[in-house]
C-alpha cells in the first residue's frame, strides 16, 4: 500500500497518533490489516470488472443492440465517449431488460431499445465525462495521442482507443471509484425501466379507464430524469404511447387524487374552472394525465391564466 493511501486513512482518524494504532483497530474489528483490506478491494474490483464484460453475446437483446448500433454508426459517433459506457450498459441491459424484448406493450423494439440505450448513455455520461476528459488531457501531455490537431487527437481517442475493450478495462481498473458509481447507476436505471414497463403492462386497462382516456396503443418511449431522483435513482417519467402521453411517478400519491377531488368539488360549489390532472395510483406507483404546455395566444387567455394562478395560490395558502 502506498504512502499516499496510508495518509488518506490516517486523515480520517485525527485522534490516532500512529498508523500502527489504526492497523490494530482494523485488525480487531475487521480481521484484516490495511494491506489485506486493500488486496480484498483490488480483488473485488477485478471480479466486478470481469463480470461487466461477461454479457451474453448471443442474447436477443444484445444482438438487437449490436444491430441498431451498426445501422446507426454515424449517429452514435455524435455522442462523445459513448463506447466507454458500452460494456456496463450491455451487461445491465442483458441482465435486467433481456426479457422486456418479449413484452407486447412495446411497439418498435429496435427504436425503443435504441432510445433506452442512448438515454442510459446520457445518464452515465453526466458522471463519467470529467474523468475521461482528465484522462485525455493526461495522455495529451504524455504525447500518447496521435494527430496533429486537437480534433485529430480527440478522434484518435474517441474512435480508436475507446473502440478497444482492453483499454476500457484498463480505465475501469485505474478509476475504480468511477467504475463503482457507473455500475450502480446503470443498475438503478435498468431496474427502473423494467419496473415502469412491468407495472404499466399489468395495470394498462385500469390506468386509462381511470384517466378517462381511450387506450393509447403501444409504448414508443420512456423519458426519465424529470425532477429529483429518489429510491435508488427513480425519477418522474413520461410514457410516450402511439396516441397519448402520461406521467409515471415511482411512489403512491394518494394526495394527488385528493387534490383532484378537491378541485372538482370547488369547481362545482364555487363555479370556478380550475384544472387538475386525473390520477390512477396503487401501492406501487402513480400514473397521471399529461398536461401539454401551450402558449397564451390572446390577452383574454393571459388574463384567465393569472386569475387561475391567483385562485390556486389562495387555495394552497389556505392549506398552509
Amino acid at each position: 500500500m502506498s504512502k499516499d493511501i496510508k495518509d488518506i486513512w490516517m486523515s480520517y482518524f485525527h485522534e490516532l497518533e500512529s498508523l500502527d494504532e489504526l492497523e490494530e483497530i482494523t485488525k480487531a474489528l475487521l480481521g484484516n490489516n490495511l494491506e489485506e483490506l486493500e488486496d480484498l478491494r483490488i480483488n473485488d474490483i477485478a471480479d466486478d470488472i470481469n463480470t461487466v464484460f461477461s454479457w451474453d453475446r448471443n442474447s436477443s437483446l444484445i444482438q438487437l443492440l449490436d444491430k441498431v448500433i451498426k445501422q446507426n454508426e454515424e449517429f452514435f459517433l455524435i455522442f462523445p465517449f459513448w463506447n466507454f459506457y458500452r460494456p456496463i450498459l450491455y451487461y445491465y441491459f442483458d441482465k435486467t431488460l433481456a426479457k422486456m424484448i418479449e413484452n407486447n406493450l412495446i411497439k418498435d423494439k429496435d427504436e425503443f431499445f435504441k432510445n433506452m440505450f442512448i438515454q442510459g448513455y446520457f445518464y452515465l455520461h453526466s458522471v463519467g465525462k470529467r474523468c475521461i476528459i482528465f484522462e485525455i488531457n493526461y495522455m495529451r501531455e504524455m504525447g500518447l495521442l496521435k494527430g496533429n490537431t486537437s480534433e485529430e487527437r480527440y478522434r484518435y481517442y474517441n474512435d480508436v482507443l475507446l473502440d478497444d475493450f482492453k483499454y476500457i478495462r484498463e480505465l475501469f481498473e485505474e478509476y475504480t471509484g468511477l467504475f463503482r458509481i457507473l455500475t450502480l447507476k446503470a443498475e438503478f436505471y435498468t431496474n427502473y425501466i423494467r419496473e415502469i414497463i412491468d407495472l404499466t403492462s399489468s395495470y394498462y386497462i385500469n390506468i386509462f379507464n381511470t384517466l378517462n382516456m381511450d387506450l393509447p396503443g403501444k409504448l414508443l418511449d420512456i423519458k426519465i430524469g424529470l425532477g429529483d431522483s429518489h429510491k435508488s435513482g427513480r425519477t418522474v417519467a413520461t410514457l410516450v404511447f402511439e396516441n397519448a402521453k402520461i406521467v409515471f411517478k415511482p411512489n403512491q400519491l394518494g394526495v394527488e387524487v385528493a387534490y383532484y377531488n378537491l378541485i372538482e368539488w370547488l369547481n362545482k360549489i364555487a363555479n370556478t374552472d380550475l384544472k387538475a390532472a386525473k390520477v390512477f395510483y396503487n401501492d406501487k406507483a402513480t400514473w397521471m394525465e399529461f398536461i401539454e404546455y401551450e402558449d397564451c395566444e390572446s390577452e383574454s387567455q393571459i388574463n384567465d391564466f393569472y386569475v387561475r394562478i391567483g385562485k390556486i395560490m389562495c387555495l394552497l395558502y389556505s392549506f398552509n
